[in-house]
């Protein structure tokens, strides 16, 4: 899927209403970093940069996208379509 897609599939998943959860690693990175909910928010709305890892032999075989904004950090997220769901699993 490229950038674009994934870009405007997440937009429009938390516009409808998408869930927005994170695992406790990337709890934990949060707390670590005082990173607010509302930032990792404003990357999946405003991304510079999106990278597939489905590909990668971390993450192969699911929905994930690490995207990077306007903060030195990155998320990686596994995007749950139907459900509209949204997890956050990796903050770095």
């Amino acid at each position: 899927m490229n950038e674009k897609v994934v870009f405007q599939m997440i937009c429009s998943m938390i516009r409808d209403g998408a869930k927005i959860i994170e695992t406790s690693h990337a709890t934990q990175r949060m707390d670590e970093r005082g990173i607010d909910k509302h930032d990792i928010v404003e990357i999946l709305l405003n991304p510079t940069y999106i990278k597939d890892e489905r590909k990668s032999s971390e993450y192969y075989g699911k929905d994930n996208y690490r995207i990077m904004g306007k903060y030195d950090w990155s998320v990686v997220v596994s995007v749950y379509f139907p459900e509209k769901l949204i997890v956050v699993t990796v903050i770095d």
